[in-house]
């Protein structure tokens, strides 16, 4: 991509991680269910659409198709949380996206396997969209997921999600049906991260399965921890800091990952609570200052 267009790309990038961020959050942060599964489902929101795409599907098809389609993977990856809580349940999500991309590296004649597969960009009035395009796309996208994801939180479904989070007993006392909501938690968690998998397609415009790992699972992860459990503006301040940090340290690449290690630690250290519980207790400290003055 061009010097010009650089800032647009890391914008776009940003914006698409603030989506799965999103997911993760109401998975994790609301919910209490632990997944490091998730690049396999960015992985099939990106392959399905770049798949659909080459055989002639407009992206305002494709996208749907394959975002529900995740929806409902999510619920076969829900299935080991009715069993299996904390590291056991991370373990088996981790499996099951494993399973995802070791299919994208097989089916070669479909995927291109560890070859790639070029992604033909979305069209407007028969013309393909530019950069600047396909970022609009992308700011659309996360503005109105992020008011999916609001409502969800505020309404009855994130009330439930909570109470599962702190005791699924007490949840189930209160009159939740506690599996019901965790396969919406994984439901919805999946058609947020293909969506973002689907955007993360058009944005490249060639897709290869290298960077679908469990570093990027983890990744997902600690956008949510960085920028604090259940709280989605704390999912874009999170998604700041995994996408930005290593870019200012792109000068220094030999140790680049050492100094993004040393960025996250300090992070953890310094706000347990996540970025957005921090700002909260500094504007109460300020709130308290000024009313003490």
């Amino acid at each position: 991509m061009a010097a010009a267009g650089y800032p647009t790309y890391i914008a776009s990038v940003f914006l698409i991680w603030s989506i799965v961020g999103l997911g993760v959050n109401l998975l994790t942060g609301f919910a209490g269910q632990l997944s490091l599964g998730h690049a396999g489902i960015f992985a099939l929101g990106a392959y399905g659409v770049a798949v659909l795409m080459t055989r002639g599907w407009d992206f305002w098809l494709a996208w749907p198709v394959v975002s529900i389609a995740a929806s409902l993977f999510g619920v076969v990856v829900s299935l080991p949380a009715m069993r299996l809580t904390g590291v056991y349940l991370a373990v088996a999500t981790l499996a099951l996206g494993e399973v995802v991309v070791k299919f994208v590296y097989e089916w070669q004649s479909v995927t291109g396997g560890a070859g790639g597969i070029n992604v033909p960009r979305p069209t407007l009035q028969g013309l393909p969209l530019n950069d600047a395009g396909v970022y609009w796309i992308i700011l659309t996208f996360t503005v109105g997921l992020t008011w999916l994801a609001a409502n969800l939180a505020r309404g009855r479904t994130g009330r439930a999600w909570l109470s599962l989070h702190r005791s699924e007993v007490a949840a189930e006392a209160i009159g939740i049906y506690v599996p019901v909501y965790k396969v919406l938690a994984f439901s919805v968690s999946a058609f947020f991260t293909a969506t973002g998998g689907a955007l993360y397609a058009i944005l490249l415009g060639r897709l290869s399965p290298d960077p679908f790992t469990v570093t990027m699972s983890i990744y997902f992860l600690a956008m949510v921890v960085f920028g604090g459990m259940a709280s989605l503006p704390g999912t874009f301040l999170g998604a700041a800091v995994v996408v930005v940090a290593p870019e200012a340290l792109r000068g220094i690449r030999d140790l680049q990952a050492t100094l993004f290690g040393v960025v996250m630690v300090v992070l953890m250290v310094l706000a347990p609570g996540g970025l957005a519980g921090s700002w909260k207790g500094v504007a109460e400290w300020l709130r308290k200052q000024h009313q003490a003055g």
